[in-house]
């Protein structure tokens, strides 16, 4: 018996200490399927639930936050 196609969802990441959750059963994920550098600071992660079959990708962005500031007499 085959078992049905697995929903798929597009998730903002949620983490607990570091660690992705599932978004339909919050049952706690420890490495995605996949990973796609997707430029010099983005990364795509795949995953799938092995609890309830929920398909999702989160996005990571690599690039630290850039602080403004002003520049007294410029």
């Amino acid at each position: 018996m085959e078992s049905p196609a697995p929903e798929t969802a597009s998730a903002l990441a949620t983490s607990v200490f570091g660690r992705q959750q599932c978004p339909e059963c919050a049952h706690t994920l420890v490495a995605p399927d996949a990973s796609q550098y997707v430029s010099e600071h983005v990364i795509k992660h795949q995953w799938s639930c092995e609890c309830c079959g929920t398909e999702f990708t989160t996005t990571v962005s690599l690039r630290r936050r850039q602080s403004c500031r002003s520049v007294a007499g410029a």
